[in-house]
């Protein structure tokens, strides 16, 4: 190897180094600032790592989200967790027991309907925010897993309320800070 190889390669490992150690400063204050455990880190840099590679994106999210919320409806029932008999109820007690994050907000629309807004800079399970996903849109599981939690768990059918946009529409609208989706009763 040349001398001006071997220095190039030298600053390509120390320039490696660098953004390594950036990037676990950042993970660090995340982990104190969202007060993360370390299956939230494992979580979210699983679906992050995902979407980066291609094999993550929100309709696939959504079919995760599904199948997850099937698995913890039964959990739930077969461990003896219970839920609140009301749906605003019920989704806050499903975002607590998951530990999705500490800010976050339930609201009753009408009787068919609820709008959930968890804190963008707050989710313990953001595949882009943890899991440090470089895509652009959502790859969130987060709203199809409580539907489908809801509907494991009390027989009754659930589903996303999509948002409107100018081409198509979306699961997750952001905010004033919030990620924010509707769930209604079908």
């Amino acid at each position: 190897m040349t001398p001006n190889a071997k220095e190039t390669a030298n600053n390509k490992q120390n320039e490696e180094k660098q953004n390594l150690n950036v990037e676990r400063k950042f993970l660090a204050d995340l982990v104190k600032e969202r007060n993360l455990t370390l299956l939230h880190v494992i979580m979210a840099s699983f679906m992050g790592q995902l979407a980066d590679l291609g094999l993550l994106n929100q309709g696939s999210a959504n079919l995760i989200g599904l199948g997850v919320g099937q698995r913890l409806g039964r959990y739930f029932k077969e461990v003896g967790i219970s839920l609140p008999e009301k749906d605003v109820e019920a989704v806050k007690r499903i975002l607590e027991l998951a530990d999705v994050a500490e800010f976050l907000s339930v609201e009753k629309l009408s009787d068919e309907n609820l709008l959930v807004g968890i804190k963008s800079d707050k989710c313990k399970y953001c595949p882009k925010g943890i899991g440090g996903a470089e895509i652009s849109g959502t790859v969130c599981p987060i709203p199809y897993l409580i539907v489908s939690t809801l509907t494991s768990y009390t027989g009754k059918k659930y589903s996303i309320a999509l948002w409107k946009k100018d081409k198509g529409s979306t699961v997750i609208k952001k905010e004033e800070g919030y990620c924010k989706f509707m769930i209604q009763k079908t």
